[in-house]
């Protein structure tokens, strides 16, 4: 339902992810979705207690993506000691939520975010709380099958030499064995 009169501002500025036509975040009392026309609201009674659980102090580490290969728009949940352990996922094509789980030995992914591969169609990466400190590519298991993972960087300078520049990219950490230029 549409909120009269009420701001439909997000309580996490990374909980907003966009696929589809469709704008997906979390508002701090529910998660919702707008097609530009009208805003609903996502939050079924299965998430109620899930949102509910939800201190506020730590809305600011809920952060959303969209996985559109599978209808998907999912969120980080911090539990109440602010870090990420869970994950929920909405399918925006059926209207279903889910929740998802990982080995304990990696925990919920941290953040999560699509990537491009060299045919420009988006690959899924996740960065975890308990792991080994590598990125995992969401899908596939927990190694890279032996295979390098493979990608492109190219950037300009965007004025980091002067203060009064906005800096889009200010600090990128790649620990890698071997690069080409």
């Amino acid at each position: 339902p549409q909120w009269p009169g009420r701001g439909h501002a997000a309580a996490s500025h990374v909980s907003a992810a966009v696929a589809e036509n469709l704008c997906f975040w979390f508002r701090g009392d529910n998660f919702y979705m707008s097609d530009g026309s009208r805003v609903v609201a996502l939050g079924a009674s299965e998430m109620k207690s899930i949102i509910e659980d939800i201190d506020p102090q730590y809305y600011n580490r809920i952060w959303g993506t969209t996985y559109p290969l599978e209808g998907w728009y999912m969120a980080g949940i911090p539990n109440a000691s602010g870090t990420i352990t869970q994950v929920v996922a909405y399918n925006y094509r059926s209207g279903d939520w889910h929740t998802m789980s990982w080995h304990a030995s990696l925990g919920a992914p941290t953040i999560m975010a699509p990537v491009p591969d060299e045919d420009s169609k988006p690959v899924m990466y996740a960065a975890h709380e308990v792991g080994d400190g590598h990125i995992y590519q969401f899908g596939v298991g927990d190694d890279d099958a032996g295979f390098a993972i493979t990608y492109s960087l190219r950037t300009k300078n965007y004025g980091f030499d002067k203060e009064d520049s906005l800096k889009f990219l200010k600090d990128l950490q790649v620990l890698v064995s071997t690069t080409s230029v």
